[in-house]
């Protein structure tokens, strides 16, 4: 559990300033326009790079585990994941979560790839700290 509020908290830290203050709600009406083919609006490119921005700032990112305080964890993302599929993640994870809503969406976008398996902190395959 304290290895998933870390990530969360990562993740976090990830997103730019601007979208700091966003919802989830706000990134659900966005990515409603997103979903809609036809809709070249502000809101749906919004959607669309928000989704790619986080996942790509999160991709690698290290987590220190502060149970052993030397051994770092790393963000690891499925491999082949889209900006749509992890739209549609998102949407189906806040329909089943309105109460999230109200909630920073960075923090409620993490939770959904989550809760997916699309995301998840693992050992690096070689050390990347020092003994």
């Amino acid at each position: 559990m304290k290895r998933i509020a870390m990530l969360l908290f990562g993740l976090a830290l990830s997103v730019p300033a601007f979208a700091q203050d966003q919802t989830a709600g706000w990134l659900r009406t966005q990515c409603l326009k997103a979903q809609n083919a036809n809709d070249t609006s502000y809101g749906a490119g919004s959607c669309d790079g928000y989704i790619l921005g986080s996942m790509m700032a999160a991709q690698g990112m290290a987590v220190y585990d502060f149970d052993t305080g030397k051994t770092s964890l790393v963000v690891f993302t499925k491999d082949g994941i889209s900006v749509g599929q992890a739209e549609r993640v998102f949407l189906l994870y806040i329909s089943a979560h309105p109460a999230d809503e109200n909630k920073p969406a960075n923090l409620t976008f993490t939770k959904a790839l989550v809760d997916a398996n699309l995301v998840w902190l693992a050992k690096p395959p070689v050390s990347i700290t020092k003994n």
